[in-house]
């Protein structure tokens, strides 16, 4: 993160540790204004809600008084929020709060799943049975019809047909041959899987899947057990739980629609409706609810880091459209279907009583009061003012090394038995690509955003076959080869716009709220008794 963020950061983080204050009627006041007033109890209560490091910097000389300005910032936003109408205001509060909810609902069924313990039976009985599944996902039930009828004379295999677009779909097939145990198949998809698994043994058969119509055969065998990974299988189990509860479709067809309007401009997605697009579309759905194609863009837009006082906090990365890893419309998947969830979630948690405070709804109206009257303030800026910017800063602007790399991820039941010594050698894997699937590399990343491996990447000679390496804790490996390699040094300004213009942004930002704090301070008179603010004691509860 840049150091130009740093300082704005920190005033509007500490809003949440502030808004819950309150003093009492007979403290001794230390700020007042037109309607505004921070007493010694406010300060004190607060003071015992700050971190001991923090507690450490309002002891210094001028701490006591930095404390004390915040609060009064606190109590001015929240004035000036209920005085205001602020324009968006209903859209971030409902997202808000079905994150919160989100959050604690998941938060309680974790902690009902671990207090229950895994249940080793029915692990032990779903890796017992061997699963042979063929299956493809079709656009209609014509079609669908007439795969089955092939497969039924000649065996599953890949139709000439074209196909619908699936969760497990790679370079445009959605036809997937699976072989493994029933707790694999379930934590690909749970729901798919209990549907397809009730017609095991009985030949090529036609279900409605995903909206649309999938043609399938099942068998199984039951097989002795075996050893096998306790966390792993413990993971798969506390996912197959809750996806059993939450119970989330997403309907291929219109993802495939949706992904229409999608285009990818360097590393980001985004979403560019054109005059067909529908925004009722439903694109997902679950039990009493539906994710609308225009909620889906609705919320694209807004969680952005352009939204926040720097990076998107983590409480809405759930609902942040994530940089290219897979297909276009498998990403797109994945997205709507967490979006689905939250939603699905936050009504669960409202089904069990759990509501969301009134402090962070307090918050969530006062950093929008903050996004309107400064962050879209400072909005536009002039290309010649942003390099002169970067002329004055240049010394800050040394880059390390870079890398692009091709890269292709391959779940555990993909990984072919033989030696692997190119791409060619991979029969399935997910591969990160352009809109028309072809493969390209991933942007110059340095080493951290490579996640656990970085090292991997950074140790690669270029050119070079390399894998397989784990990814995450998630049963994939990847394989990659290293494409280009940018070394170390001071940063082409054109390279890097990206994160000049950002960094200008948080100064124009940083001026804005500055200019911004002083209309309100004078608009509200405030006075500070820097007498008493001195002999505070934070820890005196003694009236």
């Amino acid at each position: 993160m840049s150091d130009f963020k740093n300082g704005i950061i920190i005033i509007v983080s500490l809003l949440a540790v502030f808004l819950a204050s309150c003093g009492g009627e007979n403290d001794p006041v230390l700020a007042r204004g037109n309607g505004i007033e921070v007493t010694d109890n406010d300060f004190k209560n607060s003071f015992n809600r700050l971190t001991p490091e923090d507690q450490v910097g309002v002891l210094e000389p001028g701490g006591k008084l930095n404390l004390v300005t915040r609060l009064v910032n606190r109590d001015i936003f929240l004035s000036e929020a209920e005085r205001a109408d602020i324009d968006g205001i209903e859209d971030w509060l409902k997202l808000s709060e079905d994150l919160w909810l989100a959050g604690h609902w998941l938060e309680q069924e974790l902690e009902s799943i671990y207090e229950a313990g895994v249940d080793t039976n029915w692990i032990d009985s779903m890796i017992s049975i061997e699963v042979s599944m063929s299956t493809v996902l079709l656009r209609d039930s014509t079609s669908a019809a007439a795969v089955m009828e092939d497969w039924n004379r000649n065996g599953p295999s890949e139709p000439d047909t074209d196909m619908a677009t699936a969760p497990w779909s790679t370079g445009g097939s959605s036809y997937l041959n699976f072989h493994g145990d029933y707790l694999r198949l379930y934590s690909g998809n749970a729901s798919f899987a209990k549907d397809v698994s009730e017609y095991a043994g009985e030949g090529t058969i036609m279900i409605p899947a995903f909206g649309t119509w999938a043609v399938t055969r099942i068998d199984t065998l039951h097989c002795d057990s075996f050893e096998y990974s306790i966390t792993l299988a413990a993971r798969s189990y506390v996912f197959v739980r809750l996806s059993g509860i939450k119970n989330v479709t997403v309907l291929s067809r219109a993802i495939d629609e949706l992904n229409g309007h999608l285009e990818l401009e360097g590393s980001e997605y985004f979403f560019r409706p054109g005059e067909d697009f529908n925004p009722e579309l439903t694109v997902a759905k679950y039990p009493g609810g539906v994710v609308t194609a225009g909620e889906v863009i609705k919320i694209a837009g807004l969680i952005r880091d352009e939204s926040f006082f720097g990076d998107v906090p983590d409480v809405f990365l759930p609902y942040a459209m994530f940089r290219p890893m897979l297909d276009p419309e498998i990403d797109l998947w994945i997205y709507v279907e967490g979006i689905a969830e939250i939603k699905r979630q936050a009504d669960l948690a409202r089904e069990e009583g759990i509501t969301w405070p009134a402090t962070e709804v307090e918050l969530t109206i006062t950093e929008h009061l903050l996004r309107k009257n400064v962050l879209e303030a400072s909005a536009g800026m002039d290309t010649l003012e942003v390099m002169e910017f970067y002329h004055d800063n240049r010394t800050l602007y040394r880059i390390p090394e870079l890398r692009s790399i091709l890269i292709a991820y391959v779940p555990f039941e993909w990984m072919p038995a033989c030696e692997i010594e190119s791409f060619d050698d991979l029969e399935k894997y997910y591969i990160h690509a352009d809109s028309t699937s072809n493969p390209i590399p991933t942007a110059p990343c340095p080493f951290e955003l490579f996640e656990n491996y970085g090292r991997a990447v950074f140790e690669a000679d270029s050119g070079v076959f390399t894998g397989p390496v784990e990814y995450s804790d998630d049963d994939v490996y990847v394989f990659f080869e290293v494409v280009e390699i940018i070394p170390e040094g001071e940063a082409d300004p054109i390279l890097i716009l990206p994160l000049i213009m950002e960094d200008y942004r948080m100064v124009m930002v940083t001026r804005r709220l500055e200019s911004y704090l002083l209309e309100l301070w004078d608009s509200y008179s405030i006075e500070i008794d820097s007498s008493a603010v001195k002999n505070v004691d934070p820890w005196d509860f003694s009236y």
